[in-house]
Formats: structure tokens, sequence, C-alpha cells
């Protein structure tokens, strides 16, 4: 519980801080991916920081095509060092975020190649 409500403190700090200050990016290393749309950075700040990908979304585990779309996102960025931007927070007040490897727009790339559908209602 405790370890919970610390990275819940340290979440909500970094981004309101973040808003605040008009500074809403993050780099790291991308430790691991959980699923096609939820991966875990590791920052100097927040030791590691999970959170999913904005304005998309892929197959879940159980689902066909869930592995493909974990398996495409792991090759891409685990264990890269790289930069999120942080475009939201979601219910769970995790921060929701567009990943960057390699100048490159991992988000988009995912939809590119067919592992992930868009949320139209979202994009900015």
């Amino acid at each position: 519980m405790m370890k919970r409500l610390t990275t819940l403190l340290i979440v909500f700090t970094i981004t309101s801080y973040s808003f605040a200050a008009g500074i809403n990016s993050l780099f790291g290393t991308f430790a691991r991916v959980i699923d096609g749309v939820t991966l875990v950075l590791s920052t100097a700040i927040a030791q590691t920081l999970r959170f999913p990908l904005a304005d998309i979304d892929t197959p879940e585990m159980d689902q066909p095509w869930g592995e493909e779309a974990k398996a495409a996102l792991s090759v891409w960025v685990e264990g890269e060092r790289g930069r999120i931007d942080i475009v939201d927070t979601d219910r769970y007040v995790r921060p929701v975020a567009t990943v960057w490897f390699d100048d490159k727009n991992i988000n988009r790339r995912l939809v590119e190649e067919g592992h992930a559908g868009v949320y139209r209602k979202y994009l900015q």
C-alpha cells in the first residue's frame, strides 16, 4: 500500500510540475514492456514510472494479436533510452504519454504497422 501511495505521489508531482512549468517530457530507459500499450520508464527522478501510451489501443494479451503488439513494442524500445511526452493523466492517475525513440513516434509506429488502433476522440 505504501509503495502504491508513494508511486501515486511521484506521478502526481511529476505531472503537476510538468504541466505547470510547461515541461512535459521525461527522459530515461524503457525498462519493461507490460503489454502493447503499457511501459515502464526508469528515470533519475522517479526510479520507475509505469504509463500507458496516449491516443491508441492494442489488443489485450489474451486476445488475438496481443502478444504480437507487445513483442513489436519490446523489440523497438525495451532496454533503450528515449523520451516520453506526457499529454494527460488517466483515471488511475498515471501519466499518459507519447513515446519517442530515435526521433520516431512509437505510438504512431504501432498504428502504422497494424499493431494498434487510434482513439480519435483523444487526439489533439
